[in-house]
Parts: C-alpha cells; sequence; structure tokens
C-alpha cells in the first residue's frame, strides 16, 4: 500500500467530494436489481430496529443473503455460505453488533481506533462467503446491519482507490484499519449526511463509496 499515494486521493476526494458524486450517477457500475435489493433490506433493517433484532428475523437474513447475491458475491471467486452457515455466522455477533448501534461514521466524537477494532474483531469472525479476504463479504453484510457506519468495500474500486494491491488480501487487518480511519476523516470533512437522499444515496457510509466509485472512474481508470 501506498499511504501517500492513498492520502492524495482521499485530499483530492474532499475537495471535490460533490463532483465525484456527481461522476458517480452519470457513471453508475451498478444496476436496478442491485439497488432494489439493497433498499428493500436497508428499509427492513431501519424497521426491525436493531442488529440483534434483525439478525434473529429470518424475512431480513433472505433479503440480506440475496442481496449480497445480486452485488456479485457469488461470482468472481467468491461463494456465498448457505443460509444456516451464513445465519449463525451472524447470530453469534449479533451482541457485539447491538454494541455498535447508533455509531456513526460522521460523529466527531467517533473513537476511530476503538470503532475500528470492534469492527474487525467481527469482519475476522464472520463465515459469510469463502473467498480470499474478509474484507468484502463481510463489510458489505455489515453495512447493511450498521448502514452509518460501515462502509462496503471491494476490490475493484475501495483497493484501488487506496492502492492496497495484494496487501487487500495478504494483510486485511492493516488495511482495514488505514481504511477505516481514512473513511473516518472523509467523513468529518465532506458531512455525508447532508447527500443522503434517493437512490444510492442511502446512507452516510454509502454516500463515501459513491463517491470513492466516482473518483475511481474519473481519476483512476
Amino acid at each position: 500500500m501506498s499511504r501517500e499515494r492513498a492520502q492524495h486521493n482521499v485530499d483530492r476526494l474532499t475537495a471535490s467530494f460533490g463532483h465525484y458524486l456527481e461522476v458517480f450517477e452519470i457513471r453508475c457500475p451498478f444496476n436496478e436489481k442491485q439497488l432494489r435489493w439493497h433498499l428493500d433490506t436497508l428499509g427492513m433493517r431501519f424497521r426491525l430496529g436493531t442488529p440483534s433484532a434483525a439478525i434473529a428475523d429470518e424475512q431480513f437474513l433472505r433479503r440480506l443473503w440475496y442481496t449480497l447475491d445480486a452485488w456479485d458475491m457469488n461470482a468472481h471467486g467468491t461463494k456465498l455460505q448457505d443460509m444456516p452457515t451464513f445465519r449463525a455466522s451472524l447470530a453469534k455477533a449479533s451482541t457485539q453488533l447491538d454494541g455498535l448501534q447508533g455509531l456513526r461514521i460522521d460523529a466527531p466524537n467517533l473513537d476511530i481506533q476503538e470503532v475500528r477494532e470492534r469492527v474487525w474483531s467481527i469482519l475476522e469472525g464472520l463465515t459469510l462467503g469463502r473467498q480470499a479476504s474478509p474484507l468484502v463479504v463481510g463489510s458489505k453484510a455489515l453495512h447493511h446491519i450498521l448502514p452509518n457506519l460501515v462502509v462496503p468495500v471491494d476490490n475493484a474500486y475501495t483497493n484501488v482507490f487506496f492502492d492496497c494491491k495484494t496487501q487487500f488480501y495478504s494483510r486485511p487487518r492493516a488495511v482495514w484499519q488505514y481504511m477505516f480511519r481514512a473513511f473516518a476523516e472523509i467523513a468529518r470533512t465532506v458531512d455525508p449526511g447532508t447527500y443522503v437522499g434517493q437512490g444510492w444515496n442511502s446512507s452516510r457510509s454509502k454516500v463515501i463509496d459513491n463517491a470513492i466509485v466516482g473518483f475511481v472512474k474519473e481519476e483512476l481508470s
């Protein structure tokens, strides 16, 4: 990972955040099916109230599984676990997830070091999919359980933006630590809540992800 290059990208992103969100809107790589599953799952999560209530709800878990499937988590070398394994893995983390309820990536008093370790502890313990890195499936699942805290991470955009290369797979904890701090710094600078609205701008953390996708599309493709 080139931290100098990653910080350069972060600085440019925050300086023109609204512009890169506009690029995302124009060049969005995601489809309507992915958006529908995403919004339906988030809507149900908010109605259920807490992470543990959502995880205990069979309909929510199935929606989450099919959302991840729609988000290509059964492709490109990744395979989601069967539903019993998927359910059991999240159930083990439900108490830890409840402890993060209400935290926001843009909160000025967020204890970045403590929270990133607590989230990593959950990510490391999840067995939601068979893949080379715990970051992708885990962060995408946790994004739908803690949508204002956990930014969904992927290889095509997040990895490229932070210039992680092979460390994305070989040193996932170090990569997560760096990414989470950067996400929090971006959030404190740009106030992502002001961009939350319709479509893909569905939460504070997704707004950050969208801008990163827009940045990669325009600057790093």
